[in-house]
């Protein structure tokens, strides 16, 4: 036996049912952790989506890199 990943804890999320599931990721300024996340999230779900909310940090950049979808505000919008 191995550690729980995301999508691999018992009776959560059955394989069957992530193949049409969406994640989304709400992040404003989150470079420091968003890239060990959206790569468990990736591994897991072939749905990934990040909502970058104007960050100014690297956010963006950290996500184009894993997320297969990614929408950015211009500006925070809360």
């Amino acid at each position: 036996d191995h550690p729980a990943h995301v999508g691999e804890l018992p009776g959560v999320t059955p394989p069957d049912l992530r193949a049409g599931t969406f994640v989304v990721v709400p992040a404003y300024n989150e470079s420091a952790g968003l890239g060990l996340v959206l790569q468990e999230l990736v591994d897991a779900y072939p749905h990934v989506a990040v909502v970058d909310d104007g960050s100014t940090d690297s956010t963006l950049a950290i996500a184009r890199q894993f997320a297969p979808f990614v929408v950015r505000h211009p500006i925070n919008r809360g």
